[in-house]
């Protein structure tokens, strides 16, 4: 038996066809690190010694994935989006244990939410001043 748990750390970026369209295909790329946890138990058998029955395994290693989709804008800040995505990661290879790798096709379904950011901050540097006049009060005797 094996069971595995995977967690992807990719970085990747899109294309997209339009820029302000509110339907927007896109297609894109990342590279990573993958996380894999693996757990193979063997059936009993004779001759194997306990130890045998049971390797737990701990790694990281390189992938990349590519991905294409369609994002739909609510408004400014709200999308819905739809992904088909292809990943491959590294084959871990291990003394008496079949050879296994993270690689799938998944779709993916979503929404995202934007957090606007201010950029261009050309008005902060400026400083209004008010210009006040003197006045001078004579005393007379």
């Amino acid at each position: 038996r094996l069971d595995y748990t995977a967690v992807p750390l990719f970085f990747g970026g899109n294309l997209y066809l339009f820029d302000e369209f509110p339907v927007r295909p896109y297609a894109g790329l990342g590279a990573g690190l993958d996380i894999l946890r693996l757990d193979y138990r063997r059936a009993g058998g004779e001759g194997r010694r306990p130890d045998q029955a049971r390797t737990v395994d701990a790694s990281a290693r390189v992938g990349f994935e590519l991905h294409g989709g369609l994002e739909v804008r609510i408004s400014n800040y709200i999308a819905l989006n739809a992904e088909v995505m292809q990943l491959w990661s590294a084959r871990r290879k291990m003394a008496e244990l079949p050879d296994y790798s993270n690689t799938g096709l998944s779709v993916l379904a979503g929404v995202t939410v934007g957090i606007p950011v201010r950029l261009d901050r050309r008005g902060d540097d400026e400083h209004h001043t008010k210009t006040v006049r003197k006045i001078r009060r004579i005393e007379h005797d």
